[in-house]
Parts: C-alpha cells; structure tokens; sequence
C-alpha cells in the first residue's frame, strides 16, 4: 500500500514539475522574444545634426526663411563645435530662429535651444563667441540674396547706370520684376573680384527701415553690402538685361528668366535610375503631373548640398522638343541653374516605380 501511496505521490510530482517547467520555459521564451523585437529607441546627438546640416535658414522679427550662403553656414559650424551641453532646461529668449532639412534651433546668443522631432537639447555659447555669431548672422541675413529676391521685403529701389550716369528710382510695380531677374548661380571668394569694369550698376535697396547696396559688376557678378559686410555672387545675366532695359532703353523679355518652367509640352519622360542602373518610362498623366510637382509657385533656386548625389536623369520629351534634368537628393538641375525641390528623389522613385 505504502508502495502505491509512493508511486502515486511520485507520478503526481513528476506531472507539476513538467507542468511547471513547461510554464517557465514559454514565459522566459516570450521575455526573450519581446526582448528581441522591442524597438530601440536611440537619442540623436542635436549638436552632431546641426553640424551636418548642409543649408540652414534663419528668420529673425522682421525677416523670414533667409538662406545663408555656405560660408556663413561654415563659420557657423565652427563657432557651434565650441558649444557647451547643459543638462537642464533653460529659458531661451527667441531672438533669432534657424531651421535646416532636419533640425531647428533659437537663440538669444547666450543659450541655443536645439530641436528635432521630440527631442530638445540646450547648449551654453561661449560669452566670447556671442557677439561674433550675432553679427554672423546679421551679415548672413542682409548680405543673402533671399532677402532680395522677396519682392515683398522691398518698399524702394534706386539705381544708378555708371555708363550713362543716369539715376531713377524703380515704380513699385517694378518691384517683382526687379526680383525675378535676379538669378543666383554660386557665391564668389572676395579675394578672386577684380573690379575693373567701367560698366557697373550701383542700386540701393531699400527694406523695412534697413538699406543694402548692390554693385553689378560687368554682366555677371553681383556684389551685396551692408554695414561693413559684403558677399559677391555670380548670378545670371538676365539682372543686367532687365537693368540695362530700364536705364537704356533695350529690348527685354521678362518671359526669359521663366521660360525653362513651362513644361506644358511634355509627353513622356525617360528616366534613369543612376544608383540602380534602371530606365523607365513615364507617360500621359503622371508625366504631367510629375512636372507640376518639379516646377511650381513653391520652386526656388537653391544650390546643391556638399555631399549631394547624382539619383537621375530625366529626358523630357513631347511636340517633337527634348529636355535633359538632371535631380539630386533635393534639388534639380536645369541647364546651369539649380532648383530645391524637397525629397525630389523619393518623388520620382514613385513615378518611376523605381528602388
């Protein structure tokens, strides 16, 4: 009897501890298996980010979505490895804002407040570089050509022909006009301007209560002053046209400096994946629809990223006339001129059908 009793009790003992074991097993198993797939969510490192950003904008309380040239950006850089992290919250006065593709930033030029998606992180500036990044700044927003190119920042225009000494203030209804023929191409080293030229255009440009001066120079280089700053630009000779029509009376077309933009012809465009070594073609509607996305009211020239790659080369074609662009990461290229167009590359791939 005892020897059942025993047997029994074994059998029983057995059976939980299989039972337990079992139960042990699937829950340590399932830890491990939501141990494995939980997702890792890492901080970013807000100052490395800034640091890559390849084209920041500021606005200030007067001025808005101002490009800084890429030698402010990279004086920028330099004074922002000097920054110092602060572990807890500080109250930024928002005396001046920047943005680039994925951060922002204010400042008071004592503290700079770094934001991307959640995430916030304070820095301290160095009491010896605040004055020195205050005045980058000031240069960076009045010696841009941004700010020229908002027509709607300017209330009065006053130009002077060297060659014909002539002076006359532009009509308000100038005012755009005057805007659009000015055309960036790329920003020129001061040290590489020899001015020479016994054809200049001097302009002072007038803005909220701020004046800026303007030097043509010949036919391609612009020159942008402001206190004692200055930058020089090779633009487009479409700014010498216009001003060349309104102080000497020749012919001028403002239909020239958009004429690259109407798209209204195309058919069907060829695409080239460069990356992936893949053509395709896009046709009718989409074709249509993709050119309205490439060029429209939002489409302003830019100028290419450091690091910016080649993705594809489209071909447009329709009513017997070809076109070649060529599109980056997020920018397009037309001829010799450079358009942003944000995330163009995911854009095209989803026409295209493309990786």
């Amino acid at each position: 009897m005892y020897k059942k009793i025993a047997i029994g009790s074994a059998v029983i003992f057995l059976i939980v501890f299989i039972a337990s074991f079992s139960i042990t097993y699937i829950n340590t198993k399932d830890d491990l298996v939501d141990h494995r797939f939980k997702p890792v969510v890492k901080n970013i490192n807000l100052l490395q980010t800034l640091l890559n950003e390849e084209e920041i904008r500021l606005s200030d309380n007067r001025f808005e979505n101002i490009l800084l040239n890429e030698d402010v950006v990279s004086e920028f850089k330099e004074f922002v490895q000097n920054f110092k992290k602060v572990d807890e919250r500080v109250n930024v006065r928002k005396v001046i804002s920047g943005e680039g593709k994925n951060i922002q930033f204010i400042t008071d030029y004592k503290h700079i407040k770094i934001q991307a998606q959640d995430q916030e992180e304070y820095y301290e500036i160095p009491s010896e570089y605040s004055k020195q990044i205050e005045e980058l700044f000031e240069k960076g927003i009045f010696t841009s050509l941004d700010i020229i190119k908002n027509h709607r920042n300017l209330t009065k225009v006053l130009v002077e022909d060297e060659k014909t000494k002539k002076q006359q203030e532009l009509s308000r209804s100038n005012l755009k006009e005057f805007s659009e023929s000015i055309n960036y191409r790329q920003t020129l080293k001061e040290h590489r301007i020899k001015n020479e030229s016994k054809d200049n255009f001097y302009i002072t440009v007038s803005l909220r209560n701020t004046d800026i001066y303007l030097q043509l120079i010949d036919k391609n280089t612009l020159g942008v002053f402001y206190k004692n700053y200055r930058t020089y630009y090779s633009v487009e000779e479409t700014l010498y046209n216009y001003l060349s029509h309104i102080m000497r009376n020749t012919q001028y077309t403002p239909s020239e400096n958009n004429q690259e933009q109407d798209y209204s012809w195309v058919e069907e465009i060829e695409v080239k994946d460069i990356v992936n070594n893949i053509n395709s073609l896009v046709r009718g509607k989409d074709a249509k629809d993709l050119m309205e996305f490439l060029f429209n009211k939002n489409t302003t020239e830019g100028r290419l990223g450091e690091f910016e790659e080649k993705r594809y080369e489209l071909t447009l074609k329709g009513n017997g006339k070809t076109q070649n662009i060529t599109a980056y990461e997020n920018h397009i290229q037309v001829n010799s001129k450079i358009y942003q167009v944000r995330s163009v590359d995911i854009i095209i791939s989803a026409y295209a059908n493309t990786p």
